[in-house]
């Protein structure tokens, strides 16, 4: 109930503009308690309501700071990345340490992908460093960054680190050998896929391997599409699957 009342509190307090309101909330929200969206809450109040000013991001990491410190904000993605974003900006990696350490998988690896599709790969490092547990997945999703930005020798450096680990599987592979053909390095690819060959198991090239290689080939050698089929039966892959 009291969850439910300090969220209506924050809607009325956004749609009347009331920033006397706003600071009661905020007074409250110690002894009350914030949940994840009571804090995705009071971050709105910043981002759209009446405490926002001529600096936001400084306000939002002050609200942060004082109120909202422990909680997942990044379950809500557009205001979790207000929040990772200010932090960034500002030098906050203390922040975003602590962000990471309560945020789900998922919101790790969403939030990576993000970063690189904005051509942030610095900052989706940055984020990658402070993970509390990095795994073959988040290595996968910083290795789709990298490509995201066309960084294929960053992209070299995560697919070290991870196969360094024990950490890379074949979907790691597999984003390398679409980071070669995004660049047109031929011989890199081929030195991927042999890779995969020889290691075999779980790391052999697969249906979603020759995808890739066989979309770069249509659109530069038609022909050459029947020796990666040669290539697919001899990797015990079936032609049906692709």
């Amino acid at each position: 109930v009291v969850e439910e009342l300090l969220l209506a509190a924050v809607d009325a307090t956004i749609f009347r503009g009331d920033a006397v309101l706003a600071q009661t909330i905020l007074q409250h929200l110690n002894t009350l308690g914030k949940s994840a969206q009571v804090a995705v809450a009071v971050i709105r109040l910043a981002v759209a309501g009446p405490l926002r000013g001529d600096n936001i991001e400084g306000t939002i990491l002050d609200l942060y700071d004082k109120h909202l410190a422990g909680a997942n904000i990044l379950m809500d993605q557009q205001m979790g990345q207000f929040l990772v974003n200010s932090a960034l900006h500002h030098g906050r990696m203390d922040i975003v340490t602590r962000l990471m350490a309560v945020a789900e998988d998922s919101q790790q690896h969403a939030l990576l992908k993000s970063l690189g599709s904005q051509n942030r790969l610095g900052h989706a490092r940055d984020v990658f460093n402070v993970c509390p547990e990095p795994s073959t997945s988040l290595y996968n999703s910083l290795l789709e960054a990298c490509n995201a930005s066309r960084d294929v020798r960053a992209a070299e450096c995560v697919m070290k680190e991870a196969t360094s680990k024990g950490l890379a599987d074949v979907v790691t592979y597999n984003t390398m050998v679409k980071a070669y053909l995004q660049c047109g390095d031929l011989v890199r690819l081929r030195a991927t896929v042999e890779a995969m060959r020889s290691q075999g198991g779980n790391l052999a090239p697969n249906c979603v391997t020759f995808n890739e290689l066989i979309g770069a080939t249509i659109r530069t050698n038609s022909e050459g599409v029947w020796a990666l089929m040669n290539e697919m039966r001899s990797c015990g892959v079936s032609p049906n699957q692709v």
